[in-house]
């Protein structure tokens, strides 16, 4: 074997709810990242690509709700 990680899929089970947010936020990354979802003449993004946007969308929602929460503390 080559000595590299073996990526394994594991689907986790979501509610309705959290599944209706997660797809909607891979859309979004599809979007940001220069790819449309309905357009298949385009090639498929890089998966490299897909999460680091994903996680920039996670990342700017978790400072935001930081931010917002600090905002009515006074230092």
């Amino acid at each position: 074997t080559c000595g590299k990680p073996v990526l394994r899929v594991a689907v986790p089970s979501l509610c309705q709810v959290h599944f209706q947010k997660t797809q909607k936020s891979i859309t979004q990354a599809l979007k940001r990242a220069g790819h449309n979802v309905s357009a298949s003449s385009r090639p498929a993004p890089k998966f490299s690509v897909l999460i680091a946007e994903y996680i920039h969308q996670i990342q700017s929602r978790r400072r935001d709700a930081l931010n917002s929460a600090m905002g009515g503390i006074e230092h």
